[in-house]
């Protein structure tokens, strides 16, 4: 399997196949705005993205054609209070990544997150075990 092939694999894992994926974006940094740019996302739709500095939300929104429909959020955490995803692709910087993808494994959410996925190993076992206690698919 290529690597960008790979990318859409860890929320095609989500739901059956005759289901959309609702994908959320946080973080929308050069990374996000190169994913949104470049990769297509086969049987998913993104509905909502959230940046700390709003702006990036309507800079990332600009890239795609319907980016004009997504919901756009300042905190994370009232994306997953207020939309209905399946999985979130974690594109902040390297320090904030793993408490994020704690959060969104807890709101039942499926995570792709960037690399370095932490800063330390045991950063990186809370995850691992997080993604088994909720059942949750973790890649990077």
């Amino acid at each position: 399997m290529k690597r960008r092939t790979f990318l859409a694999a860890p929320v095609a894992l989500a739901a059956s196949p005759n289901d959309t994926i609702r994908l959320g974006f946080i973080g929308l940094g050069g990374r996000a705005k190169w994913l949104l740019k470049n990769e297509q996302f086969p049987g998913a739709q993104i509905v909502a993205v959230a940046d700390c500095f709003l702006p990036r939300c309507h800079e990332a929104a600009a890239i795609r054609m319907d980016g004009a429909k997504w919901t756009k959020y300042h905190d994370y955490r009232s994306m997953f209070d207020h939309e209905k995803l399946d999985a979130v692709f974690v594109e902040t910087t390297p320090h904030a990544r793993a408490l994020i993808a704690l959060h969104a494994m807890q709101a039942g959410l499926d995570v792709y997150a960037e690399k370095p996925l932490t800063l330390t190993v045991a950063e990186g076992r809370v995850l691992v075990n997080a993604a088994r206690r909720y059942g949750r698919v973790l890649t990077t």
